[in-house]
């Protein structure tokens, strides 16, 4: 079955030699599309220039779906050339044209902005309608990733300041509240403020994990030292509430143990204790800490005496490709520690803990410890 041509292109020629521009020109009105490719790519009008600036001039008339950049010009040249046409067109693809003695130049000109570059002498026809559809697509991508960047910008600005602002303040006027009113009135208030600290810490954990996705292949891995992100969170944990955790460490075998992590490591334990306190019946939650060194990972296992997890959501959380289905019940606080560990490669499972509960598993690469 023949793919449906896609409507045509507009393609911005920058080139001032005559028969680099005549070889491009020919081809890019060649009739046949690229082989091997389900999506073809038609071009439907070629405005050619010699210099950057009219380049420039004509970008601010019309803006092309595509320019071809020569980095030789008369008034131009090298990777100025690309940073003069990216600033004066941020939304078109840019595929630029080096010579054989120029091919450190090609990706340099992506690191400032262009999708692709071509070699002269080396072009054929499909070679060019490949680049073209791949610049093309890859800069769609870029700005649907930069669109959802800046998007994220915003729900990150909302959460830190509006929600966490006014849920702040109903703590506030509440807690003030709670020394006012009759003892049968008590109760209220103190449900309200249960559901008010609820929401400041879920629009904290959404915050965190915005700030987790943004992140996302940005970030490298570093070695940090394990008590320095984990015991922090614990004491945290116990502070705010009166659940008894124990921490047992007689499965390290060194002073101190160093993994793999972010600077958001620290966010995924304290949502994975928090999730262990807070999905319970008890007056008391009860939860465990233990600490295991291995060779090839390092495991942090925490088990709580709560409700426990229905076995087929618990099937679904430990299936990467179905845990973040709907239907998986993962919530903001699960969302946010299953994101961090994917950054750093870490893994996470879910069991049952006998008698009853759940028990979590967190497995870490070991690191050097830093000199």
């Amino acid at each position: 079955m023949t793919a449906a041509a896609e409507p045509g292109i507009d393609v911005l020629l920058v080139e001032d030699d005559d028969d680099d521009a005549a070889v491009v020109e020919r081809l890019l009105t060649a009739s046949r599309s690229s082989r091997g490719s389900d999506r073809m790519i038609e071009v439907a009008a070629i405005d050619r220039v010699a210099r950057v600036e009219d380049a420039l001039a004509t970008l601010m008339e019309h803006k092309p779906t595509v320019v071809i950049l020569d980095l030789g010009l008369p008034d131009s040249d090298g990777i100025d050339t690309v940073e003069a046409v990216v600033n004066a067109a941020p939304n078109v693809s840019i595929v630029v044209l080096t010579g054989r003695m120029e091919s450190e130049l090609g990706p340099q000109a992506i690191q400032k902005g262009a999708q692709d570059y071509l070699t002269k002498g080396r072009i054929t026809e499909e070679v060019l309608r490949r680049s073209l559809r791949y610049a093309i697509d890859r800069h769609e991508s870029q700005l649907e990733l930069l669109h959802a960047n800046r998007r994220l910008e915003l729900l990150n600005q909302i959460l830190r300041q509006d929600v966490r602002n006014d849920a702040s303040a109903i703590i506030g006027w509440g807690e003030d509240l709670e020394n006012h009113v009759d003892d049968d009135r008590v109760p209220s208030v103190r449900r309200l403020l249960e559901a008010a600290r609820h929401a400041a810490g879920l629009a904290d954990a959404a915050s965190e994990l915005v700030d987790a996705l943004s992140m996302d292949g940005q970030i490298e891995s570093e070695p940090v030292a394990l008590g320095d992100v984990l015991d922090p969170e614990i004491v945290r944990v116990r502070d705010r509430s009166d659940a008894d955790l124990t921490v047992d460490r007689s499965g390290i075998g060194r002073d101190s143990v160093f993994v793999r992590g972010t600077p958001m490591l620290s966010s995924a334990f304290e949502q994975l204790l928090s999730n262990a306190i807070r999905h319970t019946d008890r007056d008391t939650p009860h939860v465990a800490i233990h600490i295991h060194d291995g060779d090839d990972r390092v495991a942090v296992v925490i088990k709580d005496d709560g409700v426990g997890i229905p076995d087929g959501q618990k099937e679904m959380l430990n299936d990467s490709e179905t845990r973040y289905e709907g239907r998986s019940g993962i919530g903001t606080g699960l969302y946010l520690a299953t994101s961090v560990l994917e950054q750093v490669d870490g893994e996470i499972s879910f069991a049952d803990d006998y008698p009853r509960g759940t028990e979590v598993t967190v497995e870490l690469h070991p690191a050097m410890e830093p000199e």
